[in-house]
């Protein structure tokens, strides 16, 4: 069973086609009829949110750099959580101490990230719809009538993947990982209205990619809620959640096993054929885990007891797997 769907969802050869289904890397350069159609293509895309046009983002870190830059040399001032995807957080970790960017972070209460308030000197506002690791969902359109001066970039693609409704106003910007839906690493979009294409680069369109990344997205369906039973069924002294259900995406759990290493418990869940992560730190082959638990002010130790859980089909039988594992290695100390 896959407990980690939205960080780590399967490839599928055919939704990946149209990467192999040309002679070349690129667009012949005469051929203007397929610059043209993908031109339209992506703007299909962006329209189905809302919103008018688009272009390619890679979400590795350089093309976050380049964000960064881009936003500063505009003369914006930026503020962004650090709950954001693995690679822009790289990406903070690499300009911080060149351009001035103002880190967010979630409550530690509540998993979210709750007020704007306290940033009144940042115009421009870079915000997961769900935050890393914890799964959990910010109320951007409270956010957005805190600041409604601001922009706000958006990376909507843990929400798009499990069909939750989004609309694309008029100071907004969506980033959109290809991965997330199945695509290979290093196919993503920004979606726009025309004025923000300036903070990108010009986009090498990629032929067929807009097309089936629509398909995709349309053919998503709203999933059946089980992770209050999920939960129910896995309660314990010993378990519990970094952050509240309430506050969690459909069919997601940051669930906390006290006094054990999660890496040496997703070892052992291999047996039972049962994918699951620690983080993305921990999803990308890194040792430390969560990054974000860490800038909450939780220690490295307990950053290690997160198993952060997202399931599309929900196995009644999984909690009590899941248990008994974690009691095999609780009670090895190990």
């Amino acid at each position: 069973m896959k407990l980690d769907i939205l960080q780590n969802p399967p490839i599928s050869l055919e939704d990946n086609a149209f990467l192999f289904s040309s002679n070349t890397q690129n667009i012949p350069p005469i051929s203007q009829a397929i610059f043209k159609r993908n031109q339209k293509e992506i703007e299909r895309l962006s329209g189905y949110f809302g919103g008018e046009s688009g272009g390619n983002f890679s979400f590795l870190s350089g093309a976050f750099l380049e964000l960064f830059f881009s936003l500063h040399t505009c003369g914006h001032k930026i503020a962004l959580a650090l709950s954001n995807h693995q690679q822009c957080y790289e990406a903070y970790k690499l300009i911080k101490n060149f351009i001035p960017i103002t880190p967010i972070l979630p409550s530690v209460e509540s998993g979210v990230i709750e007020s704007l308030e306290g940033f009144r000197d940042c115009d421009v506002f870079i915000i997961p719809l769900v935050n890393q690791d914890l799964l959990t969902l910010n109320d951007i359109n409270k956010l957005i009538q805190e600041r409604e001066d601001a922009i706000f970039i958006v990376d909507v693609s843990y929400g798009v993947r499990f069909a939750y409704p989004l609309t694309l106003s008029p100071r907004m910007i969506f980033l959109l990982e290809g991965e997330s839906l199945g695509f290979l690493r290093g196919n993503g979009v920004f979606l726009c209205h025309r004025e923000y294409l300036p903070y990108f680069p010009r986009t090498r369109y990629i032929d067929g990619f807009y097309k089936k990344m629509l398909e995709k997205i349309e053919s998503y369906k709203p999933l059946e809620d089980r992770k209050e039973e999920f939960f129910s069924l896995l309660q314990d002294e010993n378990i519990s959640l970094f952050a509240p259900l309430a506050h969690s995406l459909c069919n997601t759990l940051a669930l906390r096993f006290s006094g054990i290493k999660a890496r040496n418990l997703l070892q052992s869940l291999q047996i039972e054929g049962i994918e699951a992560i620690n983080g993305q730190e921990c999803l990308f082959g890194f040792s430390s885990p969560s990054f974000l638990l860490q800038e909450m002010g939780y220690t490295e130790l307990t950053s290690r007891e997160l198993l952060s859980i997202s399931f599309e089909e929900f196995d009644p039988n999984t909690p009590s797997i899941l248990k008994r594992h974690y009691y095999q290695l609780k009670n090895l100390e190990i």
